[in-house]
C-alpha cells in the first residue's frame, strides 16, 4: 500500500491518493510502505471521514497487534489533506514493529530517564545522512576545537595533530613534536596560554554552527563538549612518558596546570551553554588502558575529578543529563561516576565487568557499549550470522528493563571495505533486533 504523490506544492507538500493508516496513538497517520507522514493537525477532518464503528474499535483496543491500524481510503480524505516525508529512522521504527512516534530522541532521553525505552536506542559516530535523525550529536564551540578535523593541524594550545590510516584518520598528537617536555614543565606559564577569544560573538557562532549542521532539534539530542579531557590534555601536551612522570614529581605543577585549562574552558562553557540549549554534558577522559588505568583512583580523584565535577555542576543545575566517554578498564572509578550525577558510561568496554556494574546499577547508569569484537568476530572468516548473532547476545545481557544502548563497530584503516561492510552487518542487526527487543 505504496503512497502515490499526486501533486506538489511550493512547500515541498504532497497529497496522496492512495490507502493510509492511523497509528496506536490515535495521533500520526502513516503509509503502510512507511514513505510519509501525515500531518496530526489534520486528524480532525480524517476523523469525520472514518465509519464510526471503525474508530470506536480501534480506541477500544489500542494496544491489540490484530486492531492497532485502521486503514481509511484516500476518497473519504479531505482535498487539503497533504503529507510529508519521514527521516530514515522513523521509518525503521515502525518496519521493525514500532507502532508510536516517538523519535530517536525522545526514545533515548527515555532511556537515559531510567525508564524502559520502546526501542534499543543505535549511537554511532558516523556523521547522519541528509535526511535522518540520529538520537544524538554532539556540539563544541567552533573556536575551540577548530582543528579537530580530518587533515589535522594545530589545536589553540600548538598540539599538531596527525590523521592516521591504520584508523581510518583518527587525528594523535604528533609524537615528535610535544610542546611540553618534563624538563620545562616549571615553565609552562610560557608555553601554555591560553588564545584571546574575548572578540568572539558566541551567540552568531553558535547558531550559525547548529544552522549549517541541519540538525532537528525535535528529534535529535544535543550534548555539549568542551574537550577531550584534562588527563588527556596533559598527555598531548607531554607524552605518555612524561605526562605520567609529572604527576609523580611535579604533583603541584600539574595541579597548577590543570587548573589554567579548566578556568579557560569552563569560562567559554558558561558564554555557551544557555546559547545551545543542550539536552547534555558531555565529558571525555581516556584514563585507562585495556588492561589497567594509566593512573590511579586516588589520582583521578585528586588532580581530575575536581576539574570534571565543576562542569558537571554547570549540566545538573540545568537539569542535564551528565555523559561520560572514558575507553578501556576504568571500572573502579564508575562508582565515583555515578556519585557525581553521570547518567550515561561509553564505550563500556568489555575489559571492564559490565555485568557486575549492570547489575548494581539497573538502568540508573545507562551502559551506551559493551559489545565484545575480540576473538572469533576479529577472524577474516567470521560469518554474518555469527556478527549477528554477537549483536542479539549483548542487546539480550544489557538491554533488559532498559538502562543500555548500542554502541560498538570495528575500526578500520582507510579504504578497508570489509570492515565497512561488517559494521553494515552489525548496524542492521542492531535495528532489526533492537526495535522490537521491547515489544
Amino acid at each position: 500500500m505504496g503512497c502515490a504523490a499526486k501533486k506538489s506544492d511550493n512547500t515541498g507538500i504532497s497529497e496522496t491518493e492512495s490507502p493510509i493508516s492511523l497509528s496506536a496513538s490515535g495521533l500520526p497517520l502513516f503509509d503502510m510502505a512507511n514513505k510519509v507522514l501525515f500531518e496530526p493537525r489534520y486528524l480532525r477532518a480524517v476523523r469525520h471521514a472514518v465509519k464510526p464503528a471503525e474508530l470506536a474499535q480501534f480506541l477500544a483496543h489500542p494496544h491489540d497487534r490484530q486492531k492497532r491500524r485502521i486503514f481509511l481510503n484516500a476518497e473519504r480524505l479531505p482535498h487539503y489533506y497533504r503529507v510529508f516525508r519521514v527521516s530514515q529512522s522513523t521509518k525503521n521504527n515502525y518496519k521493525y514493529g514500532g507502532t508510536t512516534m516517538l523519535t530517536e530522541k525522545d526514545n533515548y532521553l527515555k532511556t537515559l530517564r531510567g525508564e524502559v525505552p520502546e526501542w534499543v536506542t543505535l549511537i554511532t559516530i558516523e556523521p547522519p545522512k541528509e535526511g535522518d535523525h540520529p538520537p544524538s550529536v554532539m556540539f563544541g564551540p567552533p573556536a575551540v576545537g577548530q582543528h579537530h578535523v580530518p587533515g589535522g593541524g594545530r589545536d589553540i594550545w600548538g598540539v599538531n595533530y596527525i590523521p592516521t590510516a591504520s584508523t581510518g584518520n583518527a587525528l594523535i598528537p604528533d609524537n615528535s613534536s610535544f610542546i611540553l617536555p618534563i624538563d620545562k614543565l616549571a615553565e609552562w606559564h610560557d608555553i601554555i596560554k591560553a588564545p584571546d577569544l574575548s572578540g568572539i560573538n558566541w551567540e552568531k557562532e553558535v547558531n550559525e554552527q547548529i544552522k549549517k549542521s541541519g540538525v532537528d532539534r525535535k528529534h535529535t539530542a544535543v550534548a555539549l563538549t568542551m574537550h577531550f579531557g584534562y588527563f588527556q590534555l596533559l598527555m598531548s601536551f607531554m607524552g605518555f612518558e612524561d605526562g605520567l612522570l609529572a604527576f609523580y614529581e611535579e604533583p603541584e605543577i600539574v595541579h597548577e596546570l590543570l587548573e589554567y585549562l579548566s578556568e579557560f574552558y569552563m569560562g567559554i562553557a558558561r558564554k555557551v551553554i544557555d546559547i545551545y540549549k543542550p539536552d547534555m554534558l558531555s565529558l571525555a577522559d581516556d584514563t585507562a588502558a585495556w588492561r589497567a588505568p594509566f593512573i590511579s583512583k586516588e589520582m583521578y580523584l585528586e588532580f581530575i575529578l575536581p576539574h570534571h565535577e565543576k562542569y558537571i555542576k554547570l549540566g545538573l543545575d540545568r537539569g542535564l543529563f551528565i555523559g561520560m566517554h572514558n575507553c578501556g578498564k576504568c571500572e573502579d572509578l564508575v562508582d565515583t561516576f555515578v556519585e557525581v550525577g553521570i547518567n550515561t558510561w561509553d564505550p563500556a568496554q568489555t575489559c571492564n565487568d559490565i555485568k557486575s556494574i549492570k547489575a548494581k546499577y539497573g538502568n540508573k547508569l545507562t551502559i551506551a557499549g559493551a559489545w565484545d569484537a575480540r576473538g572469533r568476530l576479529l577472524e577474516p572468516n567470521v560469518t554474518e550470522e555469527e556478527l549477528r548473532q554477537s549483536v542479539r547476545d549483548t542487546i539480550d545481557a544489557y538491554a533488559p528493563d532498559g538502562g543500555f544502548c548500542w554502541m560498538g563497530r570495528y575500526l578500520s584503516a582507510v579504504g578497508d571495505t570489509e570492515t565497512a561492510r561488517k559494521n553494515d552487518i552489525i548496524c542492521d542487526e542492531v535495528i532489526k533486533y533492537g526495535r522490537a527487543f521491547y515489544r
